[in-house]
């Protein structure tokens, strides 16, 4: 059955070792506390889990663990979004062999795309996986802001599945859910408006600050649920 992505999600870190190694026991008691804690997912290898600047073998390690250590337990998100698209392809394909949910992707960075070519990358991303994709919109990081109309577009594309949307500007959130078909996905990523995006009608929230303190984000989704609001 496939999973459902909602709820609080996190942002996981990654642990490294002072030689600048992955520290894998570190990592599995992370995700074990966060577990234990009732997060709904994890976003592995993102901006706080510092993948853009991780060798393509950690990265795929980092996927390996978290599967191996919370599979089934929670959802899982790998993010496979690289400079260029034949990385994020091969991070997507093992992603997928490895047992993830979903992968997600943001725009390629440095360089900067037209539209068009945007719209090519997350063609041949999705296209090369049967999971579903998510679109990563971090523009601060990027230089490119996937602005709702863009969105639409990808949208159409074949396995897109939904968005992080991390723009930091809450209009945009607001018209996303407007435009984009109801079974699409819309989760954010900024912490400051995660309480008014729910109630506007996004799923869940990608969260960085849910790694030390998974409780209070937890209990937040839990009394949204529930409806006290206050």
């Amino acid at each position: 059955m496939a999973r459902e992505f909602k709820g609080i999600i996190t942002a996981l870190i990654t642990p490294f070792k002072e030689d600048g190694g992955l520290h894998e026991e570190a990592l599995k008691a992370v995700i074990g506390f966060q577990v234990k804690k009732g997060v709904n997912g994890f976003f592995l290898c993102g901006t706080a889990g510092q993948g853009a600047i991780m060798r393509v073998d950690q990265r795929k390690r980092v996927v390996e663990v978290a599967v191996e250590e919370a599979s089934g337990k929670v959802t899982l998100i790998a993010h496979v979004g690289a400079p260029d698209t034949e990385t994020a392809i091969e991070l997507a394909k093992h992603a997928e062999k490895a047992g993830v949910d979903a992968v997600g992707c943001v725009a390629p960075y440095y360089y900067t795309p037209d539209e068009e070519a945007l719209v090519k990358h997350f063609e041949k991303v999705a296209s090369a996986v049967e999971l579903p994709v998510f679109v990563y919109n971090i523009p601060r990081h990027t230089g490119i802001n996937i602005k709702p109309d863009l969105l639409l577009r990808i949208a159409r594309i074949k396995n897109v599945a939904g968005v992080k949307d991390s723009s930091r500007d809450f209009i945009q959130v607001l018209e996303i859910l407007e435009k984009v078909p109801k079974d699409f996905t819309v989760i954010v990523g900024t912490d400051a408006y995660i309480l008014p995006a729910l109630i506007m009608g996004v799923k869940g929230a990608i969260t960085a600050y849910s790694n030390p303190f998974p409780e209070l984000y937890v209990d937040m989704y839990r009394e949204f649920l529930a409806g006290n609001l206050e």
